[in-house]
């Protein structure tokens, strides 16, 4: 028999070929995360000097293959890099349920590019999946606080009183619980909300900002840029028209669409600030 730690199974070091190895990202992969390449050439280059990269944490599926439950990035480095060697694992006899604690226990962990509303996602995903799970040991799990996910046990009651649509998101579901789904929204609404969370985002982060960017704008950049993950930094880049702008015929100077939309009045200062001060 399996020996177990909190409910879940212990896992036994194995050494697979990356052919035995498969991944299953909508069952044991957050949602929100993609995977950041950068990060996997890096890994890709470790690789590259004979070394193997810490063991992944997988599921034993019963045919000699494997499903990776964390080490997404690094799977996707042993691809790139065509490893011939073996795999170094960490190999749990589980069900499909205890490998979704075991993913979502690993990858709440302070870790690359996951951020709080991924850790909620998770807990939500638990809490509607599997609902024999204790309040504690999802709060666990997912690093959350056990009044959090009290919160998502109640809204999850009134959805299903109401006989509503179990959203695959915590937002979405909070949404849903209010009676409004948020693509009714008024366009008034939508702004108020944003222009809320721009408040709150620029109070919490601001002197950071403005400290650490007087002397490293890019450490600041790259910073933003790891947290939110290549994909979203440049999604808002593109947003802000960093990607586009106008090529002066005669200097060859190029002029960004975001200094475009200053020089318009489209933006003024209070936008973004060139000042010492955040406020």
């Amino acid at each position: 028999m399996t020996k177990k730690s909190k409910g879940l199974p212990q896992p036994k070091r194995r050494n697979p070929r990356l052919k035995q190895l498969q991944v299953e990202p909508s069952t044991f992969q957050p949602r929100n995360i993609e995977l950041d390449h950068g990060h996997v050439a890096d890994l890709a280059r470790v690789l590259a000097t004979g070394k193997a990269l810490d063991a992944l944490r997988v599921r034993i599926v019963g045919d000699g293959t494997f499903t990776v439950l964390d080490g997404h990035h690094s799977f996707a480095a042993y691809k790139e890099a065509n490893w011939q060697g073996s795999v170094p694992v960490l190999a749990y006899d589980c069900t499909v349920a205890e490998g979704q604690q075991i993913a979502a226990q690993e990858n709440s962990k302070a870790r690359l590019q996951m951020t709080d509303t991924d850790k909620r996602d998770w807990a939500w995903r638990l809490t509607t999946e599997q609902p024999t799970l204790s309040k504690t040991h999802i709060a666990q799990l997912c690093s959350v606080g056990p009044a959090t996910v009290g919160r998502m046990r109640k809204v999850l009651k009134h959805l299903k009183k109401a006989e509503q649509d179990v959203p695959g998101s915590w937002k979405a579901a909070q949404v849903a619980a209010e009676g409004k789904d948020e693509t009714e929204w008024t366009d008034e609404q939508r702004e108020e909300w944003r222009q809320a969370s721009y408040a709150k985002l620029k109070q919490n982060i601001a002197r950071d900002i403005v400290q650490y960017s007087a002397n490293d704008p890019e450490l600041v950049l790259e910073v933003v840029q790891e947290i939110m993950g290549k994909s979203r930094f440049a999604t808002g880049a593109e947003h802000l028209g960093f990607h586009e702008g106008e090529i002066n015929e005669y200097t060859g100077e190029f002029t960004s669409a975001l200094d475009l939309r200053f020089d318009e009045g489209i933006l003024d200062g209070d936008e973004v600030n060139d000042d010492d001060s955040p406020f």
